[in-house]
């Protein structure tokens, strides 16, 4: 995070902005005819003030920035354009979104080298990919191969046609048809194996990562969601969510018997983490009538508690099976009913099931696909074992 104008901002520009504050602008592309018909076009025009037939520059909350008429070269002046008006207008903060990168079709590398000038303005925001672009170059077979050794569910970008996508893979390998172009995964968006073309992977990063060692330690502060194996439940896997800081164990004291093996890292809610909905607008949205999981997976609500008023507290959804401290066997189904989470006059729903929770109040909402027990590398399997044979009596 950083701090401009006294009020604190991201480093980079998040992957989905609703809002922003007054002084910011959403920077995006757009062809020279103003057309603005689809992709971050559509927000600026929806929700950031841009003008339809505007192809150009200041317009409301937004700034265009032509990318449709030609090659890199012709996108070039408008970029240096926009560095210049960013430095004339100190009073103002700029999200760059991933100009060119969608409908325009081209790469980070084509791209982020353009915006080398604006990486030094305090007053702008470059997507991740821009300022890291090597991380998003095509994979390279060291790479995949690295992936595939470590296994583990990854989420990756990847392009077809003029689309890029997001999906958490598990069970990596290479493609028996395509040899070492393509691998072939696992996909939890559609529960069945998928061919990618490793040319078309634009960005990999871990989705769930394995825990290697008893005494893990946090990387970071934030909400980290653990998977644990329970051998009381015939090795079935089982969930918790905690607010860890950086250093602290992973390994929580109310395990009992069952052994983390991985964890899912988020940012704390608040943070400007795309990845969290809050409660207001999912309410505004769908005005406490059934509201559908948007995924599979394990639901994460953010929450304030009496008790501590001045801190978010994190619990996992009743999805099918559930402790009182929020543990649960399992996660919920795409297009489910979840309304139950956000409804509390009195209690949190289905979330608590005591009269320790009146008070409590529901601020956001995060889906977590869940961890793929294929995708469990070998050495998991062995320490797993071995903990179990030290630790148990099943």
């Amino acid at each position: 995070m950083r701090t401009y104008n006294n009020i604190e901002r991201p480093d980079f520009t998040p992957r989905f902005i609703k809002s922003l504050k007054p002084d910011e602008i959403f920077v995006f592309g757009s062809n020279l005819a103003g057309a603005h018909g689809g992709g971050a076009a559509r927000i600026a025009v929806d929700d950031f003030g841009a003008i339809w037939g505007q192809g150009v520059g200041l317009q409301g909350q937004s700034y265009a920035i032509p990318t449709m008429q030609g090659g890199v070269e012709t996108i070039k002046p408008y970029v240096d354009e926009f560095i210049d008006f960013a430095k004339q207008h100190k009073e103002l903060f700029f999200y760059v979104t991933r100009i060119g990168c969608g409908i325009a079709g081209f790469s980070d590398k084509e791209i982020a080298p353009l915006f080398k000038d604006a990486k030094a303005l305090e007053n702008v925001a470059l997507p991740e990919s821009f300022v890291e672009y090597k991380n998003n170059l095509n994979l390279n077979i060291e790479a995949v191969n690295e992936m595939i050794e470590c296994q583990g569910v990854y989420e990756i970008m990847y392009r077809k046609d003029a689309n890029l996508r997001e999906w958490h893979i598990s069970n990596i390998g290479y493609s028996k048809h395509y040899g070492n172009s393509c691998i072939t995964a696992y996909c939890q968006e559609v529960h069945k194996e998928l061919t990618f073309k490793i040319s078309n992977i634009k960005s990999v990063q871990p989705y769930w990562i394995n825990i290697k060692i008893e005494d893990a330690k946090a990387p970071h502060d934030g909400v980290y969601l653990i998977a644990r194996m329970n051998p009381g439940m015939g090795g079935g896997i089982d969930y918790n969510v905690y607010a860890i800081q950086e250093g602290e164990s992973l390994v929580r004291k109310d395990y009992e018997h069952s052994l983390p093996f991985a964890y899912h890292y988020i940012h704390q809610f608040g943070k400007l983490d795309e990845k969290w909905v809050s409660k207001e607008i999912i309410m505004k949205k769908w005005q406490y009538e059934e509201i559908p999981a948007p995924q599979d997976g394990i639901p994460i609500i953010a929450y304030k508690s009496p008790t501590k008023p001045g801190h978010f507290q994190y619990c996992i959804g009743n999805g099918c099976g559930c402790y009182g401290n929020g543990e649960v066997w399992g996660g919920v189904s795409k297009n489910s009913d979840i309304s139950v989470f956000f409804q509390d006059p009195d209690t949190m729903g289905y979330i608590g099931w005591s009269e320790k929770w009146e008070g409590f109040k529901i601020i956001g909402f995060v889906m977590i696909c869940e961890y793929d027990t294929e995708a469990i590398p070998h050495y998991v399997w062995q320490w797993i074992r071995q903990w179990s044979k030290e630790h148990c009596d099943f």
